[in-house]
């Protein structure tokens, strides 16, 4: 039998073992099943209006220059998985941290868990909240400002719909 591990008790459907006679697939495929119904249950469906219970993107005040976004503010971690044709598992991990007075910070963590290898890089950032959108601006050596879409449901920042988790306020 084949045994789904999934972190979230918002699946707990996809816990259950599943016979190996439903799935008819080589051993490699199988292996990564479990990284494929993650991936899968991520996904955010690109809806840009707010869910029921969450929270668009509030305006900033404009000419003070503070921001009044509140639900942005915190740390919100996201984190892939991935297992490869050849059997070497990875993961790519970013965390935002958004401040209240306008500064960020994105860390970026990628890990081959198979080679016991892992690479980090973090931005800093200026950020402004517009009404569905937050403009991200690079602070040097970096550069280049972006505008994503985003919204807040819950624990979850959904940002150009890529879901992340609050880690902290």
């Amino acid at each position: 039998m084949l045994s789904v591990p999934v972190p979230s008790s918002r699946f707990p459907l996809l816990a259950a073992p599943i016979p190996d006679s439903l799935i008819p697939i080589p051993d490699l495929r199988r292996r990564s099943l479990p990284f494929l119904l993650l991936l899968v249950a991520a996904c955010d469906g690109g809806r840009l209006s707010a869910p029921v219970g969450g929270t668009l993107g509030t305006v900033g005040t404009g000419t003070s220059g503070t921001i009044a976004s509140s639900e942005l503010v915190g740390t919100w971690r996201r984190i892939l998985y991935f297992l490869a044709e050849d059997g070497s598992a990875s993961s790519s991990e970013t965390t935002w941290r958004f401040n209240a007075d306008g500064t960020a910070s994105r860390l970026s963590v990628t890990r081959n868990y198979t080679a016991g290898l892992a690479d980090a890089q973090t931005v800093d950032a200026r950020w402004e909240p517009s009404v569905q959108t937050v403009r991200i601006t690079y602070l040097p050596p970096s550069s280049g400002t972006f505008e994503f879409s985003y919204r807040v449901a819950g624990d979850t920042l959904y940002l150009a719909s890529q879901p992340y988790a609050r880690i902290a306020r």
